[in-house]
């Protein structure tokens, strides 16, 4: 234990973990300003949303009235019909915005989608196709069931949802490398400035050395992990009025059913914590196979950083441990086997150790 501590206070020393530590505190705390700044924009971006189907329509019902005019059609007149009843749902949408009155706002969209449906049937035009008017009524309906509003999940002050946000951001394949680079030179470092040869006429072995250090980042690991959480949840608390139900805010459907804001955010910390423990194990190998600062570092961005735009852009793949460090994406993509990643992350932690073991067991300094 004493060895431990003596490694996570040489990561103080060196004060460049601790600047990402008060960055990290910096960046969460912004994100927040922004967010709460942006707040009666939320509002106005959704009457202007709104309005655009009311225009369209408007402008639809307005040229259909005038063909009327000169070439009577009971097809014609129907669509009218339905589409003056869009039109008026439309403007019910927008004055349950304005008045902020977020139960009438759910139950009066939702009514909007039957009328639009029956309008689109009719070749009237609507700007949005069925399935994506069934996914909001489907989320709607579950608000409704849970007294709860509706929240921009880019923008949302609400504590656990602000955490979630944050959490988006930091357990990520760069959130991971910008800890991981930061980490590593304590490895290297150690090699190129050779005082690593001090170290190892200690009286205890080399193996032990090695796992110490690893237990060193991760401690660092956790500490990061802990203090963002924390620090987006504590923050949102004391500047929000958290909504009584808010731990049950539908977050995502999966197979039918709704992911809970509060299961996400406990299965997220519990792969974004194996995630993170595999990218440090991953640079600790790299640091004591290499023992480069700067060839540590390329292989470090090529595999993190590269494994995690593969992911960003062609979707997690079931069987390759990189899928998770993208862990919200991972987490949605893969909630129903997420054991299936979980024993991947941990055979590959494994063999990242046992392997780390085996080719310093006899090599020189």
């Amino acid at each position: 234990m004493s060895l431990l501590l003596f490694e996570f206070k040489k990561l103080f020393r060196s004060k460049l973990f601790l600047y990402f530590l008060v960055f990290s505190i910096i960046a969460v705390t912004l994100l927040f300003v922004r967010n709460f700044w942006q707040q009666e924009s939320v509002r106005a971006e959704k009457i202007t949303y709104f309005s655009k189907f009311a225009r369209d329509v408007s402008m639809e019902l307005e040229g259909n009235r005038k063909v009327l005019e000169d070439n009577p059609s009971p097809e014609l007149e129907e669509q009218v019909r339905i589409g003056s009843m869009v039109y008026s749902q439309i403007n019910e949408v927008v004055n349950a915005i304005q008045s902020q009155h977020s139960m009438d706002e759910l139950t009066t969209e939702n009514t909007l989608y039957q009328t639009a449906k029956q309008y689109k049937a009719l070749d009237g035009t609507f700007y949005l196709s069925e399935s994506e008017m069934d996914r909001v009524t489907r989320l709607n309906d579950q608000l409704i069931r849970e007294g709860l509003p509706k929240e921009d999940l880019k923008l949302t002050i609400q504590p656990l949802l602000f955490t979630q946000l944050v959490l988006s951001y930091a357990l990520t394949g760069f959130g991971f490398l910008a800890l991981l680079l930061i980490l590593l030179s304590s490895v290297t470092g150690e090699y190129e400035e050779k005082n690593i040869r001090l170290v190892y006429t200690l009286p205890f072995s080399r193996a032990r050395y090695m796992l110490i250090k690893l237990g060193s980042f991760l401690v660092a690991g956790v500490v990061w992990l802990t203090i963002v959480t924390v620090s987006a949840y504590t923050l949102a608390s004391q500047f929000t009025d958290a909504l009584e139900n808010q731990s049950a805010y539908p977050f995502a459907e999966v197979e039918g059913n709704w992911i809970q804001i509060a299961d996400v955010i406990q299965n997220g910390l519990v792969l974004g914590g194996m995630a993170l423990i595999l990218v440090l194990t991953f640079g600790w190998f790299i640091g004591y196979t290499f023992r480069s600062t700067l060839l540590s570092y390329l292989i470090a961005i090529l595999v993190v950083a590269g494994g995690a735009l593969l992911v960003i852009n062609g979707g997690p793949f079931q069987w390759n441990p990189l899928s998770a460090l993208q862990v919200q994406q991972t987490l949605i993509d893969q909630y129903s086997t997420q054991w299936r990643i979980y024993l991947l992350l941990l055979f590959s932690i494994a063999l990242l150790v046992m392997g780390t073991l085996s080719i310093n067991r006899k090599r020189g300094v």
